[in-house]
């Protein structure tokens, strides 16, 4: 749902939409993508097999080349579509390793599981977040302060 205000209306002009400044800027954003959502997916239940993990990937970017017309975009669509088919390599790979890893598993929920991370990231506490960062520094109290590890001349 979007809350906007003023009268809605329709763009008639071309809309340039430039959402990733750099290759390494793209691959950040894909791994962060694919895990949260592949975390969703686990959370829901859903198994990968081998077969779908191989397959799946291919058809992504046949979907993005072919189906939705990247060919007409030239060598930029074909690149894309084969990133969309990483993308959701990388999906079903985070998936698959999380369901080998509970056959593995004995006893108990794994240390960093997915339902662990989706707690910590629902509660502002992602561990690679600036809040997450801030709370083990002002936790570690004065011995983590690099300043603290300063010592006065004497």
């Amino acid at each position: 749902e979007v809350d906007g205000h003023g009268e809605l209306g329709l763009i008639h002009e071309d809309l340039y939409h430039d959402s990733h400044n750099s290759l390494s800027d793209f691959i950040a954003r894909i791994n962060q993508y694919t895990t949260v959502d592949a975390e969703e997916r686990i959370l829901a239940g859903q198994r990968v097999g081998r077969l779908r993990l191989v397959l799946s990937p291919v058809g992504m970017a046949w979907k993005c080349y072919i189906v939705k017309k990247g060919f007409r975009d030239g060598f930029p669509g074909l690149l894309f579509s084969l990133c969309m088919g990483i993308y959701s390599f990388l999906r079903l790979v985070k998936v698959w390793q999380h369901g080998s890893r509970v056959k593995e598993r004995t006893e108990g929920r794994a240390k960093d599981s997915p339902e662990d991370r989706a707690k910590e990231r629902t509660e502002g506490r992602a561990k690679d977040s600036p809040e997450g960062r801030a709370k083990e520094r002002t936790e570690g109290g004065v011995k983590d302060n690099p300043e603290s590890r300063l010592q006065s001349p004497s």
